[in-house]
C-alpha cells in the first residue's frame, strides 16, 4: 500500500530507474536479471492492484509500489519536459539537455536519445558535427574519385 505522502510525491509523466533486483525479477533470471525487462519504468495505477511502476521493456512487468520499496526508484525525467530524438541530432545539444536512457525494448543496448524541449543547439558542437560531417564527405568523394580512375585506367587498358 502507498501512503498519501507517497502518492503526492509521485510522478505519473516520469520515468524512474531501479537497480536490477533478483528479488523482483526472480531466482530463474538471476543471472540475468535484464532479461527482457529495462529496469526504467513509468508509474500507473490499477483498482487491482493500486500504483504499479510498469518496466518500459514490454510493458508487461511491474513491481507493485508500497512506501517500504517507493524510495528504491530514482527519478529520471518527466517525459513531458522532453522530446525524443536520434542520437545524431541529440548530439547537438549540450549533455546537461540530453537524457540517455533504455525505454523500449531494444533493451540496454538501444537506448533512447531525450532533449529538453527548452534547450538549444549548441552552436559549437554544430559546427564540429558539420566540420565532421563534410571531412567524412570529402573522403568518401576522393575514394569515389580513385575508384573511378581506377576503373577508367582498366578500359583504357582494354581498348589497347
Amino acid at each position: 500500500m502507498l501512503s498519501q505522502s507517497n502518492i503526492d510525491r509521485l510522478n505519473m509523466h516520469a520515468y524512474y530507474k531501479h537497480e536490477p533486483d533478483v528479488e523482483y525479477r526472480g531466482k530463474t533470471y538471476e543471472d540475468n536479471l535484464y532479461w527482457c525487462m529495462n529496469w526504467v519504468f513509468y508509474p500507473s495505477y490499477t483498482e487491482r492492484y493500486g500504483y504499479l511502476m510498469i518496466d518500459t521493456y514490454f510493458g508487461n512487468k511491474s513491481i507493485v509500489l508500497t512506501d517500504e520499496n517507493f524510495d528504491e526508484f530514482e527519478f529520471l525525467f518527466d517525459r513531458r519536459e522532453y522530446k525524443e530524438m536520434p542520437r545524431e541530432l541529440a548530439s547537438r545539444y549540450d549533455e546537461s539537455d540530453v537524457i540517455v536512457a533504455a525505454t523500449d525494448s531494444g533493451g540496454t543496448s538501444n537506448k533512447k536519445y531525450y532533449v529538453r524541449k527548452d534547450a538549444k543547439e549548441s552552436l559549437t558542437k554544430v559546427i564540429d558535427s558539420l566540420i565532421e560531417e563534410i571531412e567524412i564527405l570529402e573522403s568518401k568523394l576522393e575514394f569515389k574519385k580513385s575508384e573511378l580512375r581506377r576503373y577508367q585506367n582498366d578500359r583504357k587498358e582494354d581498348n589497347c
